[in-house]
């Protein structure tokens, strides 16, 4: 399990200290939505957050969850699509510890764009086959069992430029 960034969150007066509150605290500073969330859900992260319980919080589709409790989302799911939805997990919150199992970019448009930018410039697209173009666009360049064959002309070609060398 990665863990990538972890934040501490911040305190509160003791008025304010009801489960929901805290709840609804440690979502903000995760940075997601309260409407992804029923109360009893919200209530149970601050509840958690304040007993130092380890609640994870995961996804199913775009319906967002505590792990265990996530039959209604998973069901929901479900009809939607017609197939069981894969959980996957993004923070775990233990007291006021935040840990992201995901990596966020925080940073400026230019380190957002240089991470997703993953293209071949070797060559021109001109020149380059569909399966390249496609592994251009994937972020990864064509394995050799996939190059394709040589032909006699080829070779021969290749031999006379090697010569020269």
């Amino acid at each position: 399990m990665k863990v990538y960034n972890t934040t501490k969150g911040a305190s509160m007066p003791k008025d304010d200290l009801n489960p929901y509150g805290v709840g609804v605290m440690r979502l903000r500073e995760m940075s997601i939505s309260i409407e992804n969330f029923s109360e009893s859900d919200i209530a149970h992260i601050g509840y958690c957050s304040i007993h130092r319980i380890k609640v994870v919080l995961c996804r199913v589709g775009n319906c967002w969850g505590i792990r265990g409790r996530m039959n209604d989302q998973i069901k929901l799911h479900e009809r939607q699509f017609g197939c069981r939805g894969q959980v996957k997990a993004y923070w775990i919150v233990s007291g006021k510890k935040i840990m992201s199992l995901h990596r966020h970019f925080n940073g400026t448009t230019e380190e957002l764009m240089s991470a997703y930018n993953c293209r071949i410039t070797d060559k021109p697209v001109s020149e380059m086959s569909a399966m390249e173009i496609f592994m251009a666009a994937k972020g990864k360049r064509p394995c050799r069992r996939h190059a394709p064959k040589m032909t006699s002309n080829e070779r021969i070609a290749s031999a006379a430029r090697m010569e020269k060398l």
